[in-house]
């Protein structure tokens, strides 16, 4: 390779390892992510019943929250998005009749 394509390539890493996506997991979690990855088997082996539940559990609560978050995130300016376009539709369905106090002149 040429030295400018090291440099393009290895750059970031160089210079900034902490900033670059050649590492992604660090060591520790890793290890950590190993460990449960070789303990799932283990206790779906021995205690299958009871294993299961508790990931049912655990799948249950972490959606339930990630739905609760999403739903806080979205709040009312969804809600007013889609309020305002299903009027949008609603008043296009209907034929345009200015009402005394209520025209378009009182915009």
């Amino acid at each position: 390779m040429t030295r400018r394509v090291r440099e393009t390539i290895n750059g970031l890493f160089e210079r900034f390892p902490e900033f670059s996506a050649r590492v992604v997991l660090p060591g520790s979690q890793g290890f950590y992510g190993g460990l449960q990855l070789a303990a799932l088997p283990t206790a779906l082996i021995a205690t299958p019943i009871e294993t299961l539940l508790f990931l049912h559990i655990l799948l249950l609560i972490y959606f339930a929250f990630a739905a609760f978050d999403r739903q806080q995130c979205a709040g009312p300016s969804l809600l007013r998005r889609v309020v305002r376009s299903l009027t949008d539709l609603a008043r296009a369905d209907q034929p345009f009749t200015e009402e005394p106090g209520f025209g378009l002149s009182k915009l």
